[in-house]
């Protein structure tokens, strides 16, 4: 081969892989989190994940409720609301929220990481532990949700 089609071959290569990485879900507290954007305009929710994943809770509170008030049967948004609650430390408000995200779908992997978290903070070790086990059974030892909720209760129990 040679070194232009070298060249050539490895600006494929990068385009390509670039290409495959703007097309990844977002990495961030709530990267699991799916929005609507069918439409090709980023809907209430998009922006509350973006918000939250810039650490913008006050901001994303807002748009979830203008979700929930249009949704109201959406877990996504009743756990986005808990984790956003929670982040500005209205501990009641975002077990109301982690709750109704929970009867609408009692294995929400989000809504049931994110109450264990609240209850870890809460130092409810016990109920805690009740969270990852309904995780370990909705998705097993390896999904994202069991292992983060698992690596914050090893961390409580070596605090403790």
């Amino acid at each position: 081969m040679t070194r232009k089609a070298s060249l050539i071959a490895i600006a494929a290569a990068l385009v390509v892989f670039s290409l495959s990485i703007s097309q990844a879900p977002a990495a961030g507290p709530v990267g699991g989190y799916e929005s609507d954007t069918a439409t090709g305009e980023r809907s209430e929710l998009a922006k509350a994940i973006k918000l939250i994943d810039l650490g913008s809770y006050a901001s994303a509170v807002p748009l979830l409720k203008k979700v929930i008030a249009t949704d109201p049967r959406n877990p996504d948004a009743f756990s986005l609301m808990g984790f956003s609650l929670r982040k500005l430390g209205d501990w009641d408000a975002a077990l109301r929220n982690y709750n109704q995200a929970l009867e609408l779908d009692p294995k929400h992997l989000g809504a049931n990481e994110y109450l264990g978290e609240l209850y870890l903070e809460m130092s409810d070790l016990p109920r805690a532990e009740q969270r990852l086990n309904v995780l370990k059974t909705a998705c097993g030892t390896e999904c994202v949700e069991y292992l983060e909720l698992q690596e914050a209760v090893t961390a409580f129990k070596a605090a403790h």
